[in-house]
């Protein structure tokens, strides 16, 4: 009696459309795994950026000295064009300018 009963239950769950989802649900948490592990290594990578400093006050050299820890910063100084190119030619995320 029980092994008809449990006979029964996994031809229920092994049906083809039950098959399908799970080979289906499979294959999305493996497509969302991938995303996340690539969304991760992106995330660790240092930006880039370019600084403009226009004030050049005791503040200003504070913020420049905490983005220079977080981030690798590819032109500090007070000219908006140098920064630009240099900023291009590095590749990098965001010219920062400090009024």
């Amino acid at each position: 009696m029980m092994y008809t009963l449990i006979k029964k239950e996994v031809k229920e769950l092994l049906s083809k459309s039950s098959l399908v989802f799970f080979a289906a649900m499979a294959l999305v948490f493996v497509f969302m795994g991938n995303m996340l592990s690539a969304s991760f290594e992106e995330s660790t990578a240092t930006p880039m950026v370019a600084i403009i400093d226009q004030d050049a006050s005791p503040l200003s050299d504070i913020m420049i000295s905490v983005m220079e820890a977080g981030s690798e910063v590819v032109y500090s100084g007070s000219d908006t064009q140098t920064g630009r190119s240099q900023l291009e030619e590095a590749g990098g995320a965001a010219l920062i300018t400090i009024p």
